[in-house]
């Protein structure tokens, strides 16, 4: 459907790939892998339009339609808009037909029905009737119910005004628009970013059952594994295409590295021998045609490239102090916002070494409970009561909650660190990727990625036995993921943890609470087992 044939793009004088090509077929489902900044978001662009390249093609056939969800939302909703409305806007060509279709039946009230004219508005209506039917109109509100449930919307929310959700919820409607649509080739960039786990499992389903082809950015390892059936890497400025889900990738990858090695050892112990043949005989008359041979051997030899290693994150958190057995008692904690009771009568204990997950739908009260647990919120009841000896560390769900936007990254760690860690600060920066001048860096101007390993940088600077991570793994790509779980797992302390990443729950979290319809559920076991429960 879509042939990229040897796409180049370049920013001032760093050319992010070049010769890139790539042949997007119905059915296909494509993940776009690769570090930040390689261009997987760039590519998504220039396929639907958005964006140009300086060499290269890409032509779709035939009436190829492509919809786009951006990583972020790049418009505001009208005021007075119900969600509804918007996303009915989809079918806003069929809606004008269907408008004609009542005007053509008030017309056949006015005129003899016996009349040329009658017979005539009669034809176009049929027409226009038939017309509908192929086109599914007495099918959209149940297209359009069923796709806004699966993303976690409700009856109620259907007559609720846009501007009134929130801004991860606003994408949900910016992503159920392109899935209500339809068309040819889905280009989704981060999907996955603003939904909770119910909504990341009906997406699976939506997408492996669409009728056309998908391709998407995505840094959830388990979604990628349920949905895809090719890989596209980004490595190095050019494209590596794989077959399989990203699990198979990565064994793929793997062995390809391995390989490559391996060619480059032999053509160096080849070339050393061809060279020193050339240099033991380069002057014997008997040898020269030899000698020769060798040499013209030598030109036509290419030698395999070695891609560069992938830069990545690397760290463990400080020895967590000793503590008592009991962490952590909640006692009978409820919070009410208007019109909103969020939960009440919460009860449970946290013991020494516990890795909890907090799970639930999106609103259900994840992020506040962690927020009154760190205590940066007031519980409207109940109390909150710290074991012996623990020290609490917190991340918040954004980094701008507990990140200075006028500081640079250095000042962000320096102005928090204690004085005799102060020597330590830019290895500490330079094992998250901050180098050079990147730690002058304002925070302001730090992308989403970078600001989430600031946040995990600055946890480094307090020793703690209690961790509370709201959503450590937004931004962060697959690789600083599997860092930062390694991280976790070898921490000797307590973690209390919200995620909507599956592969990371499933790999780190031995108890579930789980939050619904204002109450809190206690599973001691692994997230599968709490799902198959």
């Amino acid at each position: 459907m879509i042939h990229i044939n040897d796409l180049k793009k370049q920013f001032a004088d760093k050319i992010l790939f070049s010769e890139l090509s790539l042949h997007i077929r119905r059915k296909d489902r494509i993940a776009l892998v690769g570090e930040n900044g390689t261009g997987k978001t760039t590519l998504l662009k220039m396929i639907h339009g958005l964006e140009y390249s300086d060499d290269g093609s890409i032509e779709k056939t035939g009436k190829t339609r492509t919809g786009y969800l951006p990583q972020f939302l790049t418009h505001n909703y009208k005021s007075g808009i119900t969600l509804y409305q918007e996303v009915s806007k989809v079918f806003e060509h069929i809606h004008k037909k269907a408008e004609k279709l009542t005007e053509l039946e008030h017309k056949m009230g006015e005129i003899d029905y016996e009349s040329l004219e009658y017979e005539k508005v009669m034809n176009h209506y049929g027409i226009l009737q038939e017309e509908l039917h192929n086109d599914g109109y007495y099918e959209i509100d149940s297209k359009i119910k069923e796709i806004v449930f699966g993303l976690g919307f409700t009856d109620k929310d259907l007559e609720k005004k846009c501007t009134e959700f929130s801004g991860g919820w606003q994408m949900r409607i910016a992503l159920a628009k392109i899935l209500i649509d339809q068309p040819e080739v889905l280009l989704l960039d981060e999907p996955t970013n603003h939904l909770d786990i119910e909504a990341r499992n009906w997406l699976e389903d939506f997408i492996k059952n669409y009728y056309g082809a998908v391709v998407l950015v995505s840094h959830d390892r388990y979604f990628l594994d349920a949905t895809i059936n090719r890989v596209a890497e980004i490595y190095a400025g050019k494209l590596w295409v794989y077959s399989g889900n990203y699990t198979h990738f990565e064994k793929q990858r793997e062995e390809y590295i391995q390989n490559i090695h391996k060619q480059a050892a032999e053509y160096e112990n080849k070339v050393e021998k061809i060279e020193k043949f050339i240099d033991k005989f380069r002057y014997k008359a008997t040898k020269a045609s030899q000698v020769q041979s060798r040499v013209k051997m030598l030109d036509k030899m290419e030698k395999p490239i070695i891609p560069p290693k992938r830069k990545q994150i690397h760290f463990r958190f400080p020895k967590a102090p000793s503590s008592g057995l009991k962490v952590l008692e909640v006692k009978e904690l409820s919070k009410e916002y208007p019109e909103n009771l969020v939960f009440f009568d919460v009860n449970f204990t946290v013991e020494k070494g516990q890795r909890i997950a907090i799970m639930g739908k999106n609103g259900q009260g994840k992020t506040t409970l962690m927020k009154i647990i760190a205590g940066i919120t007031k519980a409207d009841t109940g109390e909150i009561h710290l074991g012996h000896n623990v020290t609490l560390n917190y991340y918040a769900q954004e980094p701008t909650e507990i990140l200075s936007e006028e500081k640079t990254v250095y000042e962000t760690l320096y102005n928090d660190a204690d004085p005799s860690l102060t020597p330590d600060l830019r290895n500490i920066l330079g094992a998250f990727l901050f180098s050079n001048d990147d730690v002058y860096k304002k925070v302001s101007v730090l992308s989403g990625g970078e600001r989430s390993r600031l946040a995990l940088a600055r946890m480094l600077l307090k020793k703690a036995n209690l961790l509370i991570m709201d959503e450590p793994t937004n931004h962060l790509d697959i690789y600083s993921k599997d860092i930062l779980l390694d991280a976790l797992k070898y921490f000797e302390g307590t973690i209390i943890f919200v995620s909507h990443d599956r592969y990371f729950v499933d790999n780190l979290a031995n108890r579930i609470l789980y939050l619904k319809e204002g109450e809190c559920h206690n599973f001691n076991g692994t997230y599968e087992a709490f799902l198959s429960k």
